[in-house]
């Protein structure tokens, strides 16, 4: 090659060599490496405004998440440096009873748009109840533990009940997944020298509906004020007969029972209701310690324009104070502690004839009642618990004095064997039999009847149970006595009466 020429050939491959290097810049930029600038952002809320923190967000990519952040003190969550491509921004998970407004977004990151605003609503979602925890201030009050029981005469079913759950961060609850019918909603009671507005919820819950707005205000106690004719007043004495100071007294409605208004005893154990206007009240103190009572554990009272009321005293006892008429008791369970919302069954003559509702501190009471003999059972105890005993046999005397300390323990059972048999007349086995087995806490069970003429199921929690014949039915000429019977699984195996069959009906 002539020398004159070599000049021209190296720069032809210097100008070769830098369309080669840039055409390799540019494919890297275009690959999916993060961007220093890019962000995707939001805020987690409530419809009411309140911030959801700690809630976590997920960004995801092709289905699978990508980044994960926990909302901050202002409900807040971002993402920093997000790769160029297509996301799903979606919150993970809600409390029980509401849902995700959107449930998921969009965010597109190319280099136009690198900064994304995705914000999300909780909204009351699905069938149960929601609901908020806050303070008279607006502030939330979380890890607050809030209860669940049916409303006694209530249309729904017993499965699942009683539940308890938590306040998130932001004071929201709620109970999701539950049956249509009557409600009561109660928060655990707080600390001394505040108290619930309102201390519990009668609702409904419509099939198919959330009812939301069920919220729970913690407000201060009034203190202690002068005692005048237009006030109410009284002393709380303690077991040694000392002042008990610092403890609520609520006032109640005596037409609906809800809680008017709230004093706090001071430190000579005085309370006052100051201003009460005429009309008809209850008066009772905040439960204390397990194994303590008050004496009466309420007092009803009327007043009167001008009249002033003698001092209505509370003392406590460590023996359950008991009316003339009733039968009361208490449900604890095995630490001792006292268990509230249970529902129990008075029974006389093979008929249920009354029930009642454990209270705040365990006790349930059966008032007005006739002498006789009678039975109480603790009625479908929650799945894997059991009543220790599960009846007890009471006599109400001619002269009417009530029968106390009728007492329950409400157990932690385990998963045991149940068996079932099935025979004829005559006491022989019947083969082929099928046999439903069921407690409306847990669900359901089927098993057939072998050679032995004994249907067997395993694995079954501890609970209330009833067992029936599913088939042969009377429609295919088999009649069974009884036609359903009850099973009562505690922490070991049962093998439960027999269901007698026959072709022809039973007189």
């Amino acid at each position: 090659m002539l020398p004159r020429y070599r000049w021209l050939l190296a720069t032809v491959l210097l100008i070769a060599a830098a369309a080669v290097a840039s055409t390799v810049f540019t494919g890297c930029a275009s690959s999916r490496a993060p961007d220093t600038n890019s962000v995707v952002h939001g805020l987690c809320s409530t419809t009411a405004g309140a911030l959801v923190t700690g809630q976590t967000v997920d960004l995801r990519a092709n289905g699978a998440t990508s980044m994960s952040m926990v909302t901050d003190a202002g409900g807040r969550y971002q993402f920093d440096n997000v790769a160029i491509g297509d996301y799903e921004v979606v919150p993970r998970g809600s409390p029980p009873g509401f849902v995700w407004k959107p449930t998921q977004a969009t965010a597109i990151v190319d280099r136009t748009n690198l900064t994304i605003e995705a914000n999300f609503e909780l909204i009351p979602g699905g069938q149960g109840i929601a609901g908020f925890l806050r303070t008279a201030d607006g502030s939330p009050v979380a890890g607050h533990t809030v209860n669940l029981a049916q409303k006694q005469g209530g249309g729904a079913s017993t499965a699942q009940l009683p539940q308890t759950t938590t306040s998130g961060p932001d004071g929201a609850y709620g109970f999701g997944g539950i049956p249509a019918g009557d409600y009561v909603v109660t928060p655990d009671p707080p600390a001394i020298g505040v108290f619930w507005d309102p201390q519990q919820r009668d609702l409904t819950v419509p099939a198919g509906q959330t009812v939301a707005n069920q919220d729970f205000t913690l407000r201060p106690v009034a203190p202690p004020a002068d005692c005048g004719a237009d006030a109410v007043c009284g002393t709380l004495i303690d077991l040694n007969g000392d002042p008990f100071p610092n403890h609520p007294v609520d006032m109640l409605s005596h037409i609906n029972g809800s809680v008017i208004a709230q004093a706090l005893s001071g430190a000579d154990g005085d309370y006052v209701f100051p201003n009460v206007p005429p009309g008809e009240y209850r008066l009772a103190p905040g439960w204390v310690q397990q194994g303590l009572f008050w004496a009466p554990e309420f007092l009803d009272i009327t007043k009167k324009d001008g009249d002033p009321l003698p001092n209505q005293d509370f003392m406590q006892t460590d023996i359950l104070p008991v009316q003339p008429g009733e039968i009361l008791g208490f449900v604890k369970n095995a630490e001792g502690n006292p268990v509230p919302l249970i529902n129990m069954e008075l029974w006389r003559y093979g008929e249920a004839v009354a029930q009642a509702q454990s209270s705040p501190n365990g006790v349930y009471r059966f008032p007005s009642l006739q002498p006789g003999d009678y039975e109480v059972w603790g009625n479908y105890p929650p799945a894997g618990l059991y009543f220790d005993p599960w009846s007890r046999q009471v006599t109400m005397l001619p002269d009417g004095s009530g029968v106390e300390n009728v007492n329950f323990e409400l157990r932690a059972g385990g998963q045991y064997t149940v068996r079932v048999p099935i025979h004829n007349e005559t006491g022989g086995p019947l083969e082929g039999v099928e046999v439903l087995l069921q407690n409306p806490a847990a669900g359901g069970w089927q098993s057939t009847t072998g050679p032995e003429g004994v249907a067997v199921f395993t694995d079954i929690p501890s609970g209330a149970l009833t067992a029936a014949v599913t088939s042969p039915s009377e429609q295919q000429g088999w009649y069974w006595k009884p036609a359903w019977l009850w099973v009562h699984l505690g922490d070991q195996d049962v093998t439960a009466d027999p269901i007698v069959g026959r072709q022809t009906p039973w007189d």
